[in-house]
């Protein structure tokens, strides 16, 4: 089994393999530094991953599976109970569906500086798991459009 290292220590080493990265340029080198340099507590994913810095690595995953799993059952669960109306709901669906977006870009970028997965199936089904959760996020925007701009495109859809 691995060794836990600290998370922060690792995006430390992380930031300095990119910025010192002389074969990516372009958009691929601006995408590389956005996300390595991105701090550490805009995420709570991140928050997971830094109050796990003591436990074992086979701990920590389990706890981001479980946190991974958690953002969708909550993402539904608020669509399902009608909250998705409320804009402040709508903004906070955002803020996860972005880190989201940023998490699934590292694994794409950051592929050749982040520890090799310990299993790809296991990696495919958070994909999955990412995806119903986009999916999800735009059913909330969709029903917060629906709701609060009753005279929208939406609206106008559904009575034709």
């Amino acid at each position: 089994m691995r060794d836990s290292r600290a998370f922060r220590e690792r995006q430390a080493k992380n930031r300095k393999t990119v910025l010192s990265d002389q074969q990516t340029f372009g958009l691929e080198k601006l995408i590389r530094i956005i996300l390595v340099c991105t701090p550490w507590w805009v995420f709570p994913g991140n928050w997971v991953k830094v109050a796990t810095d003591r436990c074992n690595v086979f701990t920590r995953r389990v706890l981001i599976e479980a946190y991974v799993l958690a953002k969708v059952l909550i993402f539904w669960m608020l669509i399902a109970n009608g909250y998705s109306d409320y804009s402040w709901v709508t903004g906070l669906l955002l803020w996860l569906t972005i880190e989201t977006l940023y998490a699934l870009s590292g694994s794409v970028f950051l592929r050749d500086v982040w520890s090799v997965p310990f299993s790809y199936q296991r990696n495919l089904i958070l994909t999955l798991m990412n995806y119903m959760e986009i999916c999800l996020f735009f059913a909330a925007v969709y029903r917060y459009e629906e709701v609060n701009n009753s005279g929208g495109t939406l609206a106008r859809a559904a009575e034709e």
